[in-house]
């Protein structure tokens, strides 16, 4: 008999068991501005009137339902939900997450500073100013501090009283527009406008360096239809798992996303997302590279719509909108080579990037980016100093961007025998190739792999910088490309008009090119196209589709044919004896870019992070 079948304790074990197997019902929790001011001390109530009480109150499973209006709160998360179960936080159409103090400041003119800086006591650094819902050029006080040493680089000796004086470069107020700094002893913010514009006047949103969402240690989360605004970072993840952020606008903000220490599989989808420069996000426009200095050389450099940084790797961002943005989406670093693994980038359209689209280092061991769109880029993708492959780069559509696709090193460049794989993408921009590499480097990239690209452009390589540096030849592997030079019967989209000096020099450079590939061992079987358009349907008109008599038609190579089984290309991927050069196989449509989302879940039908 067994011993513990009378024992006079089972029958509670037995209900301590069933109580703990047996799931909690999961809640709704309404979160409304017009909810009571307090919560009653130990209510049982469901309704409250700040997001951060019902977070606290949240058990996984629960939904919390946002009602519309502004919250002006810092949320954090601790506490997530187990799977199966997430946490929700689930916005309805106007729920707002404002990052911004409330109330205006006491501006009053500076004109010890320069005419037109205005000033206002502030107690708290402010890192974030939105004017009329775009964000100012924020100065580093350290970086332009006129006491500085004296910098070999001129950009590197931007003085903030200059700055407020005379504006930025050349082009003085032109291209920069707007700058702001926060004086850290005098506990002042300084605002100065082009036009000198009185700050009184404008719709201002000043917000400290603080995430609107941080999630640290709460995995099992669900962000889903809230506007975020004002504020330097929208979601911060840390510690956590299995997290989605989707259907969100998230602008303007400095940092859209961010994707930090130990975050795993955490999903952006379906959102939109914009940082809005005062300055303007057009890498063409009058004044932009003085913009860039301020930001890059004076400011607090880089902003980003996403960044993976020293995380545990395998996220997804797919089907989010990316524009008016300094950059898109950055993974890599900081980071080891065995952090930011298995990322998935795709189906993502970037429009009006100020530097670069996507940017790939340091760890990228079988990342894929594909199937996205990039549209008026400085950069559309800048491959830096990869520390760890495979990288995989295919079927992406660029267009009117001022390069395509840049090699960057820094003074180490890239891990040697590094595999990049570069394949059956559409390019528009002025040069194929474009190497940017650390002067005095000695830089090899035999692992990079460039087949069955579409590149219509003006040259077949660039050099940044070539009186400076010293490039080593060409050392990447490719073949199977299709190059079609742009001329005045058959310009690329966007292109400017060229002048007989233009014309002069890029019959130079084409042959040079050439020879240079042919002396290189470089695109053996690729195509030529010196006076014929590549046979794109509608360039002009964003169509990248491929025309029924494009030379681009069976001419690459069978990729999967190839010992290394690449993503994109299983066998069949192709109809006849060889597959089509470039992103889209011939009747293949231009695709909507991102794909209208699926029909929002309801708490019951909870994606299962």
């Amino acid at each position: 008999m067994n011993p513990l079948s009378h024992h006079p304790l089972l029958p509670c074990l037995l209900v301590l068991v069933t109580s703990l197997a047996a799931p909690a019902r999961a809640a709704t929790l309404v979160v409304d501005p017009a909810a009571a001011a307090v919560e009653p001390a130990g209510s049982a109530g469901n309704t409250f009137r700040t997001l951060q009480t019902a977070l606290d109150r949240a058990q996984p499973g629960d939904t919390i339902d946002i009602r519309p209006g502004i919250y002006r709160e810092h949320l954090r998360l601790t506490r997530g939900g187990r799977p199966g179960a997430p946490v929700t936080l689930a916005g309805r159409p106007g729920a707002i997450l404002d990052g911004s103090i409330a109330g205006r400041l006491d501006w009053q003119p500076a004109p010890d500073i320069a005419p037109g800086v205005w000033r206002a006591p502030l107690d708290f650094h402010a890192f974030t100013i939105a004017a009329n819902g775009k964000l100012v050029t924020t100065l580093d006080e350290k970086r332009t501090d006129p006491s500085r040493e004296k910098q070999l680089r001129p950009r590197d000796n931007i003085r903030w009283p200059a700055a407020f004086r005379d504006g930025i470069g050349p082009s003085g107020w032109e291209g920069v527009k707007a700058l702001a700094l926060y004086r850290h002893e005098a506990r002042e913010l300084l605002l100065r406008f082009q036009q000198n514009l009185d700050p009184r006047t404008l719709d201002l949103a000043i917000a400290p360096k603080t995430p609107l969402i941080t999630i640290d240690g709460a995995s099992h989360v669900v962000v889903r239809g809230l506007a975020l605004r004002n504020a330097a970072y929208g979601v911060h993840v840390t510690r956590a798992a299995d997290v989605i952020v989707e259907h969100c606008a998230i602008g303007p903000i400095d940092f859209g996303l961010h994707l930090g220490e130990g975050s795993e599989r955490v999903t952006l989808r379906h959102n939109e997302i914009w940082m809005a420069p005062y300055a303007g996000a057009d890498p063409r426009q009058p004044g932009q590279w003085d913009a860039w200095q301020a930001c890059k050389s004076g400011g607090y450099y880089d902003r980003y719509a996403v960044r993976i940084a020293s995380s545990r790797g395998h996220h997804e961002i797919h089907d989010n909108l990316i524009r008016d943005h300094w950059d898109g989406i950055q993974s890599g670093f900081p980071g080891t080579p065995e952090e930011n693994a298995a990322v998935h980038v795709h189906h993502n359209r970037l429009v009006n990037i100020f530097d670069d689209g996507f940017e790939t280092s340091g760890g990228q061991t079988g990342s894929r980016w594909h199937d996205n769109l990039i549209e008026n880029a400085r950069v559309a993708v800048r491959i830096k100093d990869p520390a760890a492959g495979p990288l995989y780069i295919y079927r992406n559509l660029f267009l009117r961007n001022l390069q395509d696709f840049r090699n960057w090193a820094g003074k180490d460049g890239p891990v040697p025998g590094v595999q990049v794989r570069i394949y059956h993408n559409t390019s528009t921009s002025g040069a194929a190739y474009n190497m940017s590499y650390a002067a005095g480097s000695t830089i090899t990239t035999p692992g990079f792999h460039f087949h069955n690209n579409l590149f219509w452009t003006r040259t077949w390589l660039r050099r940044d910088n070539a009186a400076r540096v010293t490039y080593p030849p060409p050392d990447w592997q490719g073949d199977y490309n299709l190059y079609a030079r742009s001329t005045p019967a058959h310009p690329r989209p966007g292109e400017a008009p060229f002048t007989p000096q233009n014309l002069a020099d890029l019959d130079r450079n084409w042959a040079d090119a050439r020879a240079l590939a042919q002396q290189a061992g470089r695109d053996i079987h690729a195509l030529w196209l010196t006076d014929r358009a590549p046979g794109l349907t509608d360039a002009a008109a964003a169509d990248l589709t491929l025309a029924a008599d494009s030379p681009a038609r069976a001419a690459g190579l069978d990729l999967s044919a190839l010992a290394e089984k690449l993503p994109g290309c299983p066998p069949g991927y192709f109809r006849g004896e060889r597959p089509d050069i470039g992103a889209l196989q011939f009747g293949e449509p231009m695709p909507r870019l991102p794909r209208p989302p699926p029909a929002i879940t309801t708490a019951s039908q909870n994606p299962k992070p």
